[in-house]
């Protein structure tokens, strides 16, 4: 991620505090794709194998696949649909995601 991007300062910051958890909202959002190819790298590399559990909301589902384990579409407030990553329904996908 770009030294300059906002999001990679966010990154830096959680991955020098040693988190368990740490919470990503919409981090594709307003980035440039390969930005975002290099984001879900680095949230890969970087928390996700070194035991870091990561919630993420996120409206696309190619990006969310790359780094998420479990799914939850929450929609007007309410979860509506909850599955692993892998096994997440076209119909759902369809009627709820943007791909």
């Amino acid at each position: 991620v770009s030294q300059f991007s906002p999001v990679s300062a966010e990154n830096d910051a959680a991955v020098i505090e040693n988190p368990e958890m740490i919470i990503l909202d919409e981090p594709s959002g307003g980035q440039a794709p390969v930005i975002v190819d290099q984001l879900a790298d680095t949230i890969i590399q970087t928390l996700k194998n070194e035991g870091v559990s990561i919630l993420l909301a996120e409206q696309y589902l190619n990006f969310a696949r790359f780094i998420c384990d479990r799914a939850y579409i929450i929609y007007h407030g309410s979860v509506c649909h909850e599955s692993t990553i892998d096994n997440l329904l076209d119909e759902a996908c369809e009627r709820y995601c943007a791909i």
